[in-house]
């Protein structure tokens, strides 16, 4: 029997103290699996606990490694969902992980015994996904009219699947991650919708026949670059108009069962301080005011807080709301379409096509990892290369032009003088 015990001391009533120690083997990690306990005896009293202590762990350490052998991809899948939310994963992330899980990784690997999970299983399924297409969003749509899967969509899926298998290495439930065995799959730089100044001058100008409300979030949006739930969850304590300042300090999101509620927003680098231009800061001072005597007008029927953007009896939008009305406003004026987010992404391309460095434009949208900020907006960053180049071009010394033939020419003496060699 593996372990040992050494004896500690005596307890308030005089009896000896041993720390007796087993080991039931090793842990996925390579790390012994030690077991620790305390027994209050004579030393061969000790020896007869400290075999029925190992007897013990290990008769556990069995019980879990046949209930691993039992449980399932979607077994694991399920707890793993569940740890999730247990840790205060944001309700989003847990939700997108779920989506992941149920629409594509649990359909082909679920129902697999989880120990016996191959890389050659993950292999396969990886080149099912390559051919499979987008789920319709309505009925009524044909098969054949979806497009295929993006290498993006692809990879998001494998890597929602070595995380929960991971997971699963650290709860000892398998030894090692298949996942890691398996090349991910490459993945092009998602396209992202923007508006240039030439999209954006029609909407300014049919912006002026709309309430104040409405422009005030189609323009913030575009100013700012803040994200959706950032701006639907605005308070008024978080402008400072007269520093022409904005802080964002919150966010709205939609969580299942609950309904819309407010949170941190998503890291810590999203808590962030941006510059409000004059026009918007003009623009903001005359929607305060309108809510103002709106909410006096209402009076006892003023049923929100103090939340920039508010329903007409005082309560905060909800979050499709912003893209239902702008999509509508588009629609309306024959505008090209763009949703709300659209127009981070075009401030976040503007930034960085007019030099902004990659840290301060991260910075400023609120990433928490400037990988983030490079893998969306590749483009920009690429015009910069060209425009650096140029620059370079431009400035680098003239190359030295090329000796004349008089200058290159060796003077010789008649070769019929020379002598023979």
């Amino acid at each position: 029997m593996p372990g040992s015990h050494k004896f500690v001391g005596l307890d308030k009533d005089g009896v000896e103290i041993w720390r007796m120690e087993v080991y039931t083997g090793t842990r996925p990690d390579g790390r012994p699996d030690r077991h620790k306990r305390n027994f209050h005896g004579t030393e061969t009293q000790c020896l007869k606990a400290k075999a029925m202590f190992y007897a013990e762990k290990m008769r556990q350490k069995r019980a879990g490694q046949l209930a691993a052998t039992r449980m399932t991809v979607g077994q694991w899948a399920e707890e793993w969902l569940r740890l999730l939310r247990q840790n205060e994963r944001s309700p989003n992330t847990v939700r997108f992980y779920r989506e992941l899980l149920h629409n594509r990784i649990l359909p082909a690997l679920g129902a697999l015994p989880l120990a016996e999970l191959t890389p050659r299983h993950i292999q396969v399924w990886l080149e099912q996904m390559a051919t499979q297409r987008r789920l319709p969003r309505k009925p009524s749509t044909k098969q054949q009219d979806l497009p295929l899967l993006s290498s993006s969509t692809v990879k998001k899926h494998f890597v929602a699947l070595t995380a929960m298998l991971q997971e699963a290495v650290y709860r000892q439930r398998i030894p090692i991650n298949p996942a890691h065995a398996v090349r991910p799959p490459s993945a092009t730089a998602p396209e992202v919708s923007t508006y240039g100044n030439d999209a954006m001058s029609p909407v300014l100008a049919a912006l002026e026949g709309y309430d104040t409300m409405f422009r005030v979030l189609v323009l913030l949006a575009r100013t700012s670059g803040a994200r959706r739930g950032e701006l639907i969850a605005l308070e008024w304590r978080h402008l400072d108009l007269d520093a022409g300042v904005m802080m964002i300090a919150q966010a709205a999101i939609y969580e299942p069962g609950v309904g819309q509620i407010i949170k941190l927003p998503k890291s810590r680098r999203s808590i962030r301080q941006l510059p409000l231009t004059p026009d918007m800061v003009t623009l903001l001072k005359t929607w305060r005011d309108e809510q103002a005597e709106k909410r006096v007008a209402k009076g006892d029927k003023w049923r929100g807080g103090d939340y920039v953007f508010t329903t007409r009896h005082g309560t905060w939008l909800t979050l499709d709301y912003a893209n239902r009305k702008l999509a509508r406003f588009l629609e309306r004026n024959k505008l090209p379409e763009i949703r709300l987010h659209g127009l981070r992404h075009t401030v976040a391309t503007q930034l960085l096509a007019n030099g902004l460095p990659l840290a301060d434009t991260a910075d400023f949208l609120g990433h928490a990892q400037r990988s983030t900020t490079l893998n969306f907006y590749a483009h920009p960053l690429a015009d910069n290369k060209t425009r650096a180049a140029e620059i370079i071009a431009a400035t680098f010394p003239p190359k030295i032009p090329p000796n004349s033939k008089q200058n290159t020419q060796i003077e010789h003496k008649n070769t019929e003088d020379l002598p023979d060699l």
